[in-house]
């Protein structure tokens, strides 16, 4: 039996859920930015050319899986049971092909490095479908305080093994240990935390009918998967590892600070929205209070990033690494846009429009690597530029199916959507402003001008919105209000 979706249950499992991925993350870009003063770019390079490879299985055969659970009102025991064995075997079956296709793949590349590199993170995969399910079942049960514990665990463990053989000059390998140590600790973890276990009470209509959603998931999957790393791939290929490790050094920035806030919220909208399903006036209402609540948060994050990114890779990376600065600044802009996507995908599952998320996948799919492709060849830079155009084009066609889905009117969505991103627009160029009057350091930049810059947004929001700007307010006083 699931948790009942009550307001302060769901603030007190968003405020977990952002904390499991802000924890998260903040310790993984910890451990990556120490590696990176050790570690080659193109040690990077190669390592971000495996992980696509696994990254490509893991959401196509595994994520698919949990995703359809996810989008399900409350899930039985069999089908539990059902979508273990589907995600195990699944799992399985990928990491052998992948250590088979090691040595083709780096022959594609070019680059002999990458197969033995490809062979080790492979495990990855076995140790993801063997407690991914474990994984579903906390979330769907609201239990994010103990999926954070589990997240900061393995990554300090893992970050540390990492960090170490970094210092030590192992280059590569600390790399693919820091991530096997973590998701091995992980896999325990999760199974250790849960009290459901799997067995074989189960029954193949249980496996077909996952099946037949999550095939529309799968497709859906590796569209989206050609969509967003076609970049890091296409990089690889025509520019080479040390390129590639520079471009996916400001895509990991961009991801850590995209999952801190907005998947961690994210999370919860899903299961939540589907929990209002069958009451469309409800999920209308939860739908717009999703969207109001993720963009009043990540467009003043993504908007600062723009402005402020040449001094934190100097902070954070250091002179190596500088030039993936402007790479950064331009992809912020596809961070935001993703992250308000991702609400709108939420809508197409709840109301069983999965082949609608199948059609859009794959003409951005199609789209992406077109322009990636036309573009990749003239640098970094243009290469960022190409991927960012993709989601200007993409978010408002997406926005219009959700909206139709709902039967809300477009003006409704706009007045929760375009405030924040206007505002925060008003704060960017302040803080652009007050760059160019001061000529200070970076350090000093950061410090003085991102608690500026968040007095800057809530001021012009308490001016211009101060009804939004109360209401979200509202929101986190019930999150942390002590019950009766």
């Amino acid at each position: 039996m699931t948790q009942k979706y009550t307001a302060k249950n769901l603030g007190r499992s968003a405020f977990w859920s952002v904390a499991n991925q802000s924890l998260g993350q903040i310790l993984s870009l910890a451990v990556f930015l120490v590696t990176a003063r050790f570690v080659s770019k193109e040690a990077f390079g190669i390592m971000a050319m495996s992980m696509l490879a696994v990254e490509f299985f893991r959401q196509v055969l595994i994520e698919s899986v949990g995703t359809t659970f996810y989008a399900r009102k409350e899930p039985t025991p069999a089908e539990y049971n059902a979508g273990f064995a589907i995600i195990v075997t699944g799992g399985s079956l990928a990491a052998i092909l992948l250590f088979i296709c090691a040595q083709p793949l780096a022959d594609i590349f070019d680059h002999s490095d990458i197969a033995p590199a490809m062979r080790w993170i492979s495990a990855l995969l076995l140790t993801t479908g063997l407690s991914k399910m474990h994984e579903i079942w906390l979330v769907k049960n609201l239990q994010f305080k103990i999926l954070a514990i589990r997240s900061i665990t393995s990554i300090c463990i893992g970050g540390a093994v990492g960090i170490w053989m970094a210092v030590h000059d192992y280059g590569i390998a600390s790399l693919i240990a820091q991530q096997i140590v973590t998701s091995v600790i992980s896999s325990v973890w999760l199974w250790l935390s849960a009290s459901w276990r799997p067995n074989l009470n189960f029954k193949m209509s249980d496996v077909s009918a996952i099946v037949q959603q999550g095939k529309f998931v799968s497709m859906n999957s590796t569209a989206s998967f050609l969509g967003g790393q076609g970049d890091v791939l296409l990089s690889s290929y025509y520019l080479g590892p040390a390129a590639t490790g520079v471009y996916n050094a400001a895509k990991r920035l961009l991801t850590a600070i995209s999952l801190i806030i907005g998947s961690g919220l994210n999370a919860v909208a899903l299961p939540a929205l589907a929990s209002f399903s069958d009451d469309t006036h409800r999920l209308q209402q939860a739908y717009l209070s999703c969207i109001g609540l993720a963009a009043f948060l990540v467009a003043p994050l993504f908007a600062g990033l723009v402005v402020l990114s040449p001094d934190l890779i100097h902070i954070l990376m250091g002179d190596k690494w500088a030039d993936a600065a402007p790479v950064l600044s331009i992809l912020a802009i596809a961070g935001f846009n993703s992250n308000m996507m991702q609400y709108n995908f939420n809508i197409m599952l709840i109301r069983k429009k999965t082949h609608w998320i199948t059609i859009v996948c794959f003409t951005e799919a199609a789209s992406n690597l077109l322009l990636l492709i036309a573009f990749a060849k003239y640098g970094l830079e243009s290469l960022a530029m190409a991927y960012v155009a993709k989601t200007l084009v993409l978010l408002p066609i997406v926005s219009a199916l959700a909206l139709n889905l709902l039967e809300l009117k477009a003006s409704a969505y706009l007045r929760r959507l375009l405030p924040p991103i206007a505002i925060a627009a008003v704060m960017a160029f302040g803080i652009e402003a007050l760059k160019h009057a001061t000529q200070m350091g970076a350090i000093e930049n950061v410090a003085l001008f991102v608690p500026c810059g968040a007095l800057i947004y809530a001021a012009v929001f308490f001016i211009f919105d101060r009804n939004a700007l109360m209401t979200t307010l509202g929101f986190f006083q019930k999150t942390f209000r002590r019950a009766a």
